[in-house]
Parts: C-alpha cells; structure tokens; sequence
C-alpha cells in the first residue's frame, strides 16, 4: 500500500500484512475495491471502537466493491468510482482503492480523482502516481482514455 496524495491510498487486493484485515484499513474511511472478483464473506465490516452517539458501534471503513476489467472497462463503472473517491476527499476521508495488482485500474481511478481534487491535468497526475508505485504500473489505454473522458467532462 502506497499513499498517492493527501489521504489517497493505493494497493493491490493482497491488503498489507499488518495483521488482520480491520487493522489494514483501520484509518480508512472508504475502501474501494476495483478487482475482478468479489468475496463479500472474506470482507468483514469494521466498526470503531468508540461509542457513536447512539451508543451503538460506529461503522468505520464503507467498503465498496465496483467490477472492473482493464480493456473492457465500462465508462459507467469508472465515472461511479471516480465520483466516490472524489467525494470522499472532498470530504477530508481517508481513502484506499485497489485492484488485483495496483498496476492499471487502481491507479487510473485514484489519479482522475486526484486530478479532479487537486484541479491538475488527469496525466500529470497518472504520471505523478506511477512515479510514486513504480514498475510495473501502468494504467491501460483504455481507461487512459476514460480519465481524461472524465477530466473534459
């Protein structure tokens, strides 16, 4: 896992060894997930460990979990993701997107995002992120396209 901007985080589906999963995105506010396949019963919902007001547990990481597929990449798909990460920095949350790998759809959703925040060119921004996740990153052309499809929007 690597932070790519001001509370924006990415990594690939094998969340970092840390421990137990809640304790991987225990600062997170939004998990995003981009991969291919979907295991809801591995995924436990993480709760604060503080009271909320109702004195109930308070929900702590939202994990969400869009299908994408790099060179098939529906433009929907992409838009609904950038739109949430978008939202959540707006909002000062912490965020984590990943994919199988971190080396495509990962990076080309939290670079457009990132682009929209920051109010910078969308592949400024898709460099500046491979430079940080290195080798092998690198976004297929396909959502390249989507990226900037959203950046002119």
């Amino acid at each position: 896992m690597k932070q790519v901007g001001e509370r924006l985080y990415v990594s690939s589906s094998t969340i970092p060894t840390k421990g137990r999963y809640e304790d991987a995105i225990d600062d997170f506010d939004l998990h995003l997930n981009l991969s291919t396949t979907y295991c809801p019963d591995e995924i436990p919902t993480v709760y604060d460990k503080d009271k909320g007001e109702d004195g109930g547990l308070r929900k702590k990481a939202r994990y969400i979990h869009i299908a994408m597929i790099d060179g098939e990449a529906d433009y929907r798909n992409f838009e609904l993701a950038v739109n949430l990460v978008k939202q959540h920095l707006e909002d000062g949350d912490m965020v984590l997107v990943n994919c199988d790998v971190a080396i495509s759809r990962s990076v080309a959703v939290a670079s457009t995002a990132l682009a929209e925040v920051q109010s910078r060119s969308v592949r400024q921004c898709i460099g500046d992120v491979v430079d940080i996740l290195g080798d092998p990153c690198d976004p297929a052309p396909e959502l390249v396209e989507h990226a900037v499809r959203y950046s002119d929007g």
